[in-house]
């Protein structure tokens, strides 16, 4: 009988101390981990950094403008009407002399026998209608204007500039902008001077730009001070091309304003053209149409029926006068 006790006895705690083992495992599983995560390092960013990560996106921002003006611009321009490749209106040619500090008036002169030797060429008379030709001439560049234009629409100010040019070139193009209307109501912009203005302000941007240069390095960079005149000479710069591209624009949306007139002007001038057209006397001579027309087809109603008894008749006749002619 002990036997048997003493086996039961070892079964029990052998299952007892199973348990106890499998209780503690999974107490040990489900503990926790006490090991903390490692910390990402953030490394923050210098004010000079931060200053060239806004100049980059701020520059990014006006190029989309400005392009996105140049292609409405060139979209509001029928495609027969638009320049060949190679070929620049005389705003766009008007920014690019001003930035070069060319003068304008030199171009599209008279220059007589001025090739021959010793002949001087004609005395030149600035009017209002030389100076409206010259602009709305068509331009061919040589090879260093070409380069230099591209040098211009690189920098920032200097592309609003170009589109500015772009821009003027199309108010100057619509016909509706030489009617009195604009004169009349004051509302006319001199697109020449408007032109200028805006070209003389990117040069002078641009050399203010090259004045403060990249941003301080070296010993400088460290330099609180320094730093701080560097940022706020900056902001000032590009708060000016932001009025810059503002005035862009404005004249811009006085595009669309001409644009608009010159789709009134067009309807109008239809309209009256179609509003000749006398509908009375239209329905007068159609109703002697309709009455002629009815009195044709009646005389041609008779005609028919006369000429067919006209050859009935005549048969009998011609019959008897062959009978005649036999005997």
């Amino acid at each position: 009988m002990l036997l048997p006790t003493i086996c039961v006895v070892s079964v029990i705690v052998i299952a007892i101390l199973g348990i106890m083992i499998a209780d503690r495992q999974s107490n040990t599983n489900a503990a926790p981990s006490t090991r903390k995560p490692k910390r990402r390092i953030v490394r923050r960013r210098s004010p000079l950094e931060i200053l060239k990560a806004d100049r980059r996106s701020a520059n990014d921002r006006r190029r989309v403008a400005c392009d996105s003006i140049m292609v409405s611009t060139r979209a509001s321009i029928a495609p027969k009407e638009r320049l060949d490749e190679g070929e620049f209106t005389g705003h766009v040619v008007l920014a690019l002399d001003v930035w070069r500090g060319k003068d304008f008036t030199l171009r599209n002169r008279a220059v007589g026998l001025s090739w021959l030797p010793f002949v001087d060429a004609p005395e030149h008379e600035e009017t209002a209608e030389t100076t409206t030709a010259r602009l709305a001439r068509v331009y061919k560049l040589n090879g260093e204007e070409k380069v230099l234009l591209d040098e211009i629409k690189s920098d920032p100010a200097g592309r609003i500039a170009i589109a500015a040019g772009t821009v003027a070139a199309r108010i100057h193009q619509y016909p509706a902008w030489r009617l009195p209307f604009f004169d009349k109501h004051t509302v006319r912009v001199d697109l020449e001077a408007e032109v200028t203005e805006v070209t003389k302000t990117a040069q002078r941007l641009r050399a203010q730009r090259n004045v403060l240069g990249p941003p301080p390095a070296g010993a400088l960079c460290d330099d609180q001070q320094v730093v701080n005149l560097y940022i706020d000479k900056a902001h000032v710069l590009d708060a000016r091309i932001d009025s810059l591209l503002d005035r862009l624009q404005s004249l811009n949306n006085y595009r669309i304003v001409v644009g608009h007139t010159q789709d009134r002007h067009d309807k109008a001038a239809w309209m009256r053209k179609v509003g000749e057209i006398d509908d009375f006397a239209l329905a007068v001579d159609s109703d002697v149409d309709r009455r002629q027309g009815e009195r044709i087809r009646r005389a041609a109603s008779e005609s028919d029926f006369l000429a067919s008894v006209y050859l009935e008749t005549l048969a009998p006749l011609t019959v008897s006068l062959a009978m005649t002619d036999r005997g």
